[in-house]
Parts: C-alpha cells; sequence; structure tokens
C-alpha cells in the first residue's frame, strides 16, 4: 500500500515536471517587486484562479535571502490588501503556503473554489528584488 502511493506521488510529480502530450505550465502573470529588510512584505490581487485548475506561483529572488509565499481566498472579493495585524476589514483565508529555503520559492495550489486569490511575498530573511510568476497547468 506504501509502495503504491509512493510510486503515485513520483507520477504526478513526474507529470507536473516534464509535462504531458499536450499540457504545459502556462505564464498567465507576472510582477515584481522589492523588499527593503527582513520582516518587510508585499501583498499581490491575483487574477481569478478557476476551481479545480492547478496553478503554480514562483518566487524568484537573490542568493542569500528566503522570501516566503502565502496564498488567501478574498472572502467577500473586494481585493482589499489585509494589513500585517489584520486590523483591517479585509476577509481572507489562507489557503496554501510555501516557507521552504529554496530559491525560487515555489507553491502549488489547486483552488477548490473560483474566485479571488491573494498572495503575500513575505521576507523571512534579506533583502532585495523580486520576481513574482503565476502559471497555469493546460
Amino acid at each position: 500500500m506504501v509502495r503504491r502511493a509512493l510510486v503515485g506521488a513520483l507520477l504526478v510529480t513526474l507529470l507536473c515536471a516534464y509535462g504531458v502530450a499536450g499540457h504545459s505550465w502556462i505564464r498567465i502573470g507576472q510582477v515584481s517587486g522589492y523588499m527593503s529588510r527582513s520582516g518587510d512584505y508585499d501583498y499581490w490581487t491575483v487574477v481569478r484562479l478557476v476551481a479545480g485548475y492547478d496553478y503554480k506561483f514562483t518566487c524568484t529572488m537573490p542568493w542569500n535571502t528566503d522570501f516566503d509565499l502565502k496564498l488567501f481566498f478574498d472572502l467577500d472579493g473586494d481585493g482589499y490588501y489585509v494589513d500585517e495585524d489584520w486590523s483591517s476589514t479585509w476577509r481572507g483565508e489562507r489557503v496554501a503556503i510555501s516557507t521552504g529555503t529554496w530559491n525560487p520559492e515555489e507553491m502549488l495550489f489547486t483552488p477548490w473554489f473560483s474566485g479571488s486569490y491573494v498572495i503575500k511575498v513575505y521576507s523571512f530573511s534579506g533583502y532585495g528584488s523580486y520576481t513574482l510568476t503565476n502559471y497555469k497547468w493546460q
């Protein structure tokens, strides 16, 4: 049973990495930003994501930095950004997170609900320019 699960996970990984005939990751958006210090953060409104499709977010950053990604579902659909201390009226539900130490940082997500999403880029350590790219599996 464990062996099948591992083989299945490996197959999914290989399919996502190398593609299936006629399918690949298509870039659907890209933005750039700058982190001025550790603890700095930016919020970006993501174009409407469609339920059931696979999405990938990558954040390329300077060497020797660690920027993390968090994805929120915009519950009220207004697209406003949330304050770090959650003092705003924006309502969001965190649906995905990527806190690794690799570069580029990568987060995969398949939404259950179509709608507006907001992504947070957070500097865990370091500073510098970054590029956030959004892909859709087609």
